[in-house]
């Protein structure tokens, strides 16, 4: 725990618990952890909804972890679930739903039990699909989000060695049958070790090859974030511009490396475009291209730098409002909320801009902070509305006539994107954002 960065005084850890030897090993050792510092462990389970079982697993974990006397809770992933990239989307509902307890809970710190074949298969998949410098570097043992500290502290543990801890302490754990599913790539990796170790693609050198990339990650993820700081200018409505000479200037790698994380920050996606898409966008506006998408952003040029919106295609439908706390909206906004009153006796709910919705709160809001943001950024904003219409537009200062009282109610409209720019240890704060004080209204 101590290679993974400073903790607080008496700490309060959540540990991604699903039940298997892994996630166990690690609630066991977090528990012990903590409990030297005066500190306290709660176990999160994520009940996907895609396995009969899936429930009385949760809770047979939530009677062990009673028995360890560790607070355990269980997510549930609700709705409807798609027919094709089901773990891609399972893994993202699960980190979704594990970083909004944490920011609701106060935790500042989510364990996750990755161990050194995880980075091992992570690193070879990579490969096999051609990533770049971040990708084949593995797992980061630490990851700052806009929710939570993403902490992996067994990724030099074996789990022969987990295992064994379990054992000696007589400690019971679950079997998932996904991971003997051939159907998913890393079940057929897992198979496949044999041959491959005969190859020499051992999991010691797949670990090698990571520690090397890492090596070269970080030195060009310090270039990048010092080009972003000098050449971009973030809107708290979550678009950035970027100024043409001073990006210009820079290497083409850092200035690749850095677009890639603010695509990310800006499409609030959870991994950067290939390389092959990063060169081909570089060529495109070298060429003089207009415009461009990747990665959910579209990429405007202008005269003297480029602009980076959300693209409008794939916005959250529309949704009731959260009654209570904090609402996450589109991987990109959080919506924060005085939880003393219940918003869902006023029937808000919360949905993308819409075209006609300029006509109202142009007339309603000043001019000036309507027009600072630009048409682009509007229409990718999030608005409440009721039967009435818009109710409140935070980001433009809107609040309906008549609902003067109600403007309490909600507090702020952050942008904070699932990842944003910062390496490991640092922190992008959206109370820090710089505001972009001139007036371009509608033309972009």
């Amino acid at each position: 725990m101590a290679a993974i960065g400073d903790f607080e005084s008496r700490p309060h850890l959540a540990v991604a618990v699903s039940g298997g030897a892994d996630s166990m090993a690690l609630c066991h050792l977090a528990r012990d952890w903590a409990a030297l510092r005066g500190g306290r462990v709660t176990a999160l389970t994520v009940d996907h909804g895609l396995r009969p079982s899936a429930a009385a697993e949760a809770a047979r974990v939530g009677e062990w972890m009673q028995a360890l006397g560790v607070d355990h809770h269980v997510l549930g992933w609700t709705g409807a679930k798609p027919q094709t990239g089901i773990q891609q989307a399972a893994r993202q509902a699960r980190y979704r739903l594990l970083s909004e307890w944490c920011r609701e809970a106060a935790v500042l710190h989510l364990l996750l039990a990755h161990h050194r074949c995880d980075q091992a298969e992570t690193v070879l998949n990579r490969l096999l699909r051609a990533s770049g410098t971040t990708g084949l570097s593995g797992m980061a043992g630490i990851v700052e989000t806009g929710a939570v500290r993403l902490l992996r502290p067994l990724l030099d543990c074996s789990p022969a060695h987990l295992r064994a801890f379990l054992l000696q302490r007589r400690v019971a754990w679950l079997e998932d049958p996904s991971n003997q599913d051939h159907r998913f790539a890393r079940a057929r990796l897992r198979a496949a070790g044999a041959a491959l170790a005969a190859d020499g693609v051992t999991t010691e050198a797949l670990l090698a090859l990571a520690a090397k990339t890492a090596v070269a990650r970080v030195a060009m993820g310090e270039a990048a974030i010092a080009l972003i700081a000098a050449a971009c200018r973030f809107h708290p409505a979550g678009f950035v511009r970027l100024d043409r000479e001073i990006w210009s200037a820079a290497p083409a790698s850092v200035a690749m490396a850095a677009m890639a994380r603010l695509l990310v920050t800006v499409g609030g996606g959870d991994y950067p475009p290939p390389t092959d898409q990063l060169l081909a966008l570089a060529a495109a506006l070298a060429s003089g291209k207009h415009s461009a998408t990747l990665s959910r952003c579209r990429i405007i040029a202008a005269t003297d730098g480029f602009w980076l919106f959300r693209e409008r295609r794939g916005l959250p439908p529309e949704r009731p409002l959260a009654a209570e706390g904090e609402d996450t909206w589109d991987g990109r906004f959080r919506l924060i909320c005085r939880p003393s009153v219940r918003l869902s006796r006023f029937g808000l709910r919360v949905r993308p801009y819409r075209e006609s919705d300029s006509r109202i709160l142009r007339a309603a809001t000043e001019s000036t902070h309507f027009d600072a943001v630009p048409h682009l950024a509007r229409i990718t904003m999030p608005i409440l509305c009721d039967e009435g219409g818009p109710a409140l537009a935070p980001l433009l200062g809107y609040v309906r006539p008549g609902y003067s009282d109600f403007r309490g109610i909600l507090v702020q409209t952050i942008w904070s994107p699932r990842h944003g720019i910062a390496e490991p240890g640092c922190f992008q704060s959206p109370a820090s954002s710089h505001i972009i004080e001139e007036a371009i209204g509608d033309t972009i």
